[in-house]
């Protein structure tokens, strides 16, 4: 076996005493905050204790103030509005999460989740065309997909058909036209560029609830749900490898403890299959190597639509059925 040989971060010793002195921590546990970048007491305890309220304001969120208007306009006059998702685990944890936001508010709404196999990723034309053919009226909401998306929003935009792209991914120079684009790394005062999809999903249902309140709040049931929904951002977020900091760290810590106290029937079955429901306490490896896998296992054979449905249905029985099928997809794949 080759002898590694590790090369050590040096580290201030100055800083090194300061967190020592001022967080009470070994100086081990400092040496460890400094290679995390928490170089101030302040973002070192940040780091350490993790509160909701580090959440930032959705509205700071570039485009996410113009998707919930329009959301929350179609909810009150009662257009369609479809879900278009992609077939990962962060997709589809994206898309379940802003469904239930939407069936709670009482909208019409449906998803649609192109074929890994026969459509490949993200928004494609056929699709489009097909879905203002069904419904013309209808707003597409876009997750974890369509930044990049040109041609499509063009096609769109002539076919007279409301879009809203949310996505996290890397955008080329040029972006769709004529679109609401929500983006955190999108031009404005976002603090945080690091979210996935679900993660964006999120601060749009987040936005759509508050104004489906009182305009700043959400009522009690929608924060129940905004509470419920944490753990579905959880899963997406540890699936999609994102850089477990900043408001990634938060979702991630308060999820993992929401989805064995808030979870729907379908995730009850999912980890109930997978062995989690008894554990007293969830880590992330259990979502990257249980929970994961198998929603995942759904969209590489070009069945993401059947884990949607899994993590947004209210029958129990039909999860259970679901759950079993997504854990053989898992094993014989």
């Amino acid at each position: 076996m080759t002898q590694r040989t590790w090369k050590i971060a040096p580290h201030d010793v100055g800083d090194v005493g300061e967190l020592c002195r001022a967080l009470r921590v070994s100086p081990l546990v400092a040496q460890v905050l400094l290679a995390r970048d928490c170089r101030t007491p302040a973002a070192a305890s940040a780091f350490l204790e993790k509160k909701l309220s580090d959440l930032h304001d959705p509205e700071l969120l570039p485009g996410v103030p113009a998707a919930a208007e329009q959301i929350v306009s179609a909810v009150k006059s009662g257009r369609r509005i479809t879900i278009y998702g992609d077939y990962d685990v962060d997709g589809v944890t994206a898309t379940s999460l802003l469904w239930h936001c939407l069936q709670l508010a009482g909208a019409k709404v449906d998803y649609y989740i192109p074929s890994r196999l026969e459509e490949g990723y993200g928004l494609n034309c056929d699709a489009l065309r097909q879905l203002h053919a069904d419904d013309p009226d209808r707003l597409v909401v876009s997750v974890d997909c369509g930044i990049t998306s040109v041609k499509e929003a063009a096609l769109s935009r002539e076919l007279g058909l409301d879009l809203v792209i949310s996505d996290h991914h890397q955008f080329a120079d040029e972006f769709p036209a004529d679109v609401t684009l929500v983006h955190p790394r999108l031009p404005g005062d976002y603090p945080f560029g690091d979210l996935c999809g679900v993660g964006v999903a999120f601060k749009i249902a987040w936005a759509v609830c508050a104004r489906l309140g009182d305009g700043k709040k959400a009522s009690p049931r929608m924060r129940e749900f905004l509470l419920s929904a944490i753990g579905l951002a959880a899963i997406g977020t540890i699936a999609d490898v994102v850089p477990l900091t900043g408001e990634n760290r938060v979702l991630v810590h308060y999820g993992l403890g929401s989805l064995l106290e808030r979870s729907p029937p379908g995730l009850k079955a999912l980890m109930k299959i997978s062995g989690l429901l008894d554990k007293g306490e969830l880590q992330a490896e259990d979502i990257g190597f249980a929970l994961g896998p198998r929603i995942n296992a759904a969209g590489r054979l070009g069945q993401a639509r059947l884990a949607v449905e899994l993590l947004t249905t209210e029958q129990t029985d039909r999860a259970l059925v679901l759950a079993q099928y997504l854990d053989e997809l898992n094993k014989n794949r």
